[in-house]
């Protein structure tokens, strides 16, 4: 019988535009494996159910509408995760690629509380989302 440890691939190759803060969606799941990751294609929200530590990458093109620094920033529960961005010099309407790798851990949760990870990222500033994956692991 096959198993594996919790893992996911998501992505998105059709441009959505953004404002400023607004988490990004993530199409489509090229895989979503163990019961630890939860993903609903079209959604913007990965849920780590599971405690343990993952490893986490952002991969997004991004093309913002003026010109400037802009960052993506990865957010767990709504809260910036430490070391988790990746800021860009823009110029309006030319696309730039922003990485973010990170490891993270999540506490075991228990009945009366919930140490579940809601993962979503990004920007600092509006434009268009041409592109995006994000990997999520089990370690």
């Amino acid at each position: 019988m096959y198993s594996c440890k919790s893992k996911l691939d998501t992505y998105s190759t059709s441009a959505q535009s953004v404002i400023a803060n607004q988490s990004i969606d993530f199409q489509a799941n090229t895989f979503l494996c163990g019961n630890g990751i939860v993903h609903a294609p079209g959604t913007s929200v990965v849920a780590i159910q599971q405690c343990g530590e993952y490893f986490i990458a952002a991969d997004v093109v991004f093309t913002p509408t003026a010109a400037g620094a802009v960052t993506m920033q990865l957010y767990n529960n709504g809260v910036a995760v430490s070391g988790a961005t990746a800021t860009v010099q823009g110029t309006a309407d030319e696309a730039a690629t922003f990485n973010i790798t990170k490891a993270i851990q999540v506490l075991c949760s228990c009945n009366c509380v919930n140490n579940s990870a809601n993962l979503s990222v990004s920007f600092s500033a509006p434009g268009t989302v041409n592109s995006a994956n994000l990997t999520v692991f089990k370690v």
